[in-house]
């Protein structure tokens, strides 16, 4: 038998502990590939407006996927030396010098970057049209793509992981190098540690976890930025203790309870856990974390591209919107519009407006004086009856009738406080040093006045308070509203208003304003989507990895049971308890992780986040249990294994 040989017949044996590995590097190479061959793609970039923007956001993340791949890649060849100890020390008992075993290990590996290299690439080939696609019709282009393979893509997957799989091979030779070949026997048969239960530490983590918590759901008060250090770093001690020991505690006192213990097979399920579990609590715990990371993530990216398409009415109120020039050029403007063959007037108005001082009178709970809502701030007032014909043209169902003594307040879409509470507290507004009244907040709504985006807080009056205010003196300007049929199809119309209203006059196109937003959504939101995914992916690789090796650790112990009478149906059941339990852990806690933490970011944006978390957190779940059912399947086959 040849060198070679023993190589080749050693990568065909260990196939089955490798193609995991294999499709998590596959999927790697692909994101990269994609993200690079969109990046160069010429019909993506001509298509969009901010291109510079969009690859750089393409380019840093694909610097996220080679950071994350070099570590799940060291990682796996890490562990792959491990579990291959006993064989490499059979080598070197044989006479093989650890020279030619770590060279053979490097061949191995070099061998799986062209496999992964390979597949990913082709398969990032076929797909970059379709993803292009995708993209372009989320902004919606309707371009057509050609199928293309970027040359320069490839050259930048290949040359990027070529260095990975280098660094990482480097990596395993010095293990083998390192370690001495008595070491090597003895690994196989180091056992675990009987666990210690502590239960003060144990309380003290989840008492770190549940504090965490709590201040999440607080944390939007002028500490903003040290409690969200406080809340993570309390959160992340709390779930590496919980997982070891309070998970510990826990299993402890369910080996006590004699009534669960010896119900079913579940003592050689719960057997079985507290035999590996001090093992797998780093693991577990930053598996969780991770997941939670990832979901969080996913969930803000989605619930903002979700309000932000929901809320479009609210946010985008007019197609064209520019300071008040003269009727001359309104003119000019209303006959382009109406000369346009593919839109048609929908309604146009003069808005005027007056710049007042207001303090609410509301008993606040937090020190949000600090962030100017307790105190003296700039409002900007408009009468009832601009409101009402505001609504008119934006056609929507919000007619008001005001009384002299009350308002409605008008607040963009990104406030750090529920504005919706201030509902029945009073304002003191003051026009110019001159008191405009005492008004009660009888309605607020969170929408742009006037402005795409982020506009100022507007208070609606009635009119005779707003013929008041300008009494007074206040500071006063005006703007010019327009609104047409197909705003998303306004491209050649907005060109030629543009050439028309003068550029220091704040003209503001729903096409190109909106363009830029859903741009920036998309390209996000498809970031880190695919970044999520390769998340989910590694971290549901690791834990197979560790419950397969445990298996390989456990086959005897199973022979034994089995040799005793136990049948394979109970010793099946038992594996399906116990590795649920594995998978299930760090994903609940993942998730409660998450949910609170995209609570905390609903309080920021204030938006509808339901539909788009629960699709994200359902959707990670199903991924992340098709991995079980992976690493059920492998389990069995092996402990079951004659």
């Amino acid at each position: 038998m040849t060198y070679y040989s023993i190589m080749f017949n050693n990568m065909k044996k260990n196939f089955k502990n490798y193609y995991i590995y294999i499709m998590s590097t596959v999927f790697s190479v692909l994101i990269f590939y994609l993200f690079n061959s969109i990046k160069y793609n010429k019909e993506m970039m001509a298509a969009v407006n901010s291109s510079g923007n969009v690859t750089a956001v393409f380019s840093a993340t694909s610097y996220i996927v080679l950071l994350f791949s070099l570590i799940f890649i060291w990682y796996s060849n890490s562990f792959f030396v491990k579990k291959r100890k006993n064989e490499i020390a059979l080598y070197s008992l044989l006479g093989l010098k650890k020279k030619k075993i770590g060279r053979m290990l490097f061949v191995e590996n070099m061998i799986i970057a062209v496999i992964a290299l390979v597949i990913g690439i082709a398969v990032g080939t076929l797909f970059s049209k379709l993803i292009v696609m995708l993209i372009l019709r989320m902004l919606n282009e309707f371009v057509y793509v050609s199928f293309s393979f970027s040359i320069r893509a490839a050259r930048d997957t290949v040359i990027f992981f070529l260095i990975i799989f280098l660094i990482a091979s480097i990596h395993s030779y010095r293990l083998i190098y390192k370690v001495k070949l008595i070491e090597l026997f003895a690994s196989s048969r180091k056992k675990e540690k009987p666990f210690k239960t502590r239960p003060i530490f144990a309380i003290i983590s989840l008492a770190l976890v549940i504090y965490g918590y709590y201040l999440s759901q607080h944390m939007v008060n002028a500490l903003f930025v040290i409690n969200v250090f406080i809340v993570l770093g309390t959160v992340i001690a709390g779930t590496y203790g919980l997982f070891s020991y309070f998970l510990v505690f826990i299993v402890r006192m369910l080996k006590k309870r004699k009534k669960i213990l010896y119900k079913g097979n579940n003592i050689l399920a719960i057997s079985n856990i507290a035999y590996r579990i001090k093992s797998h609590t780093v693991t577990f715990a930053t598996i969780a974390i991770l997941s939670a990371s990832t979901i969080a993530a996913l969930g803000m990216v989605d619930s903002a591209y979700y309000d932000f398409k929901t809320n479009e009415a609210e946010n985008y109120p007019y197609t064209f919107t520019y300071k008040y020039i003269d009727e001359a050029t309104n003119d000019k403007v209303l006959d382009i519009v109406n000369n346009s063959d593919k839109n048609e007037l929908i309604g146009n108005m003069k808005i005027d407006r007056a710049k007042v001082s207001g303090m609410i009178n509301y008993d606040f709970e937090t020190k949000v004086a600090e962030w100017n809502l307790g105190s003296d701030q700039t409002f900007y007032t408009i009468s009832n009856s601009t409101f009402n014909k505001m609504m008119d043209i934006r056609e929507m169902d919000k007619q008001i009738k005001l009384k002299d003594d009350e308002c409605v307040l008008n607040f963009s879409s990104v406030q750090l406080y529920d504005l919706h509470k201030l509902k029945g507290s009073t304002i003191d507004v003051n026009a110019n040093d001159i008191s405009a009244g005492k008004l009660t907040i009888q309605k607020l709504y969170k929408q742009s006045i006037v402005k795409n985006g982020y506009d100022p807080m507007y208070l609606v009056v009635s009119d005779n308070i707003y013929d008041k205010i300008i009494e007074s003196g206040a500071e006063t300007n005006s703007y010019y509203a327009v609104k047409v049929t197909d705003p998303l199809d306004s491209k050649e119309l907005s060109d030629e208003i543009i050439k028309t209203v003068p550029a220091d006059n704040g003209l503001t196109t729903y096409y190109y304003h909106f363009k830029d937003a859903n741009e920036a959504y998309v390209t996000i939101l498809f970031a880190v989507f695919f970044v999520g995914i390769i998340f989910l992916i590694s971290t549901g690789s690791i834990i197979y990895f560790k419950l397969i090796t445990e298996a390989n650790d456990e086959r005897d112990r199973y022979t034994i049971l089995r040799k005793i009478g136990v049948s394979k149906k109970d010793i099946t059941r038992s594996v399906k308890k116990q590795i649920l339990l594995m998978f299930l852990l760090p994903l609940i806690v993942g998730l409660c992780h998450s949910g609170f933490a995209l609570s905390a970011f609903n309080q920021v944006l204030n938006a509808h986040i339901l539909t788009p978390v629960i699709v994200t957190m359902v959707g990670y779940s199903v991924i992340y249990l098709i991995y079980y059912f992976l690493t059920v399947n492998y389990y069995k086959k092996i402990i079951l294994k004659k």
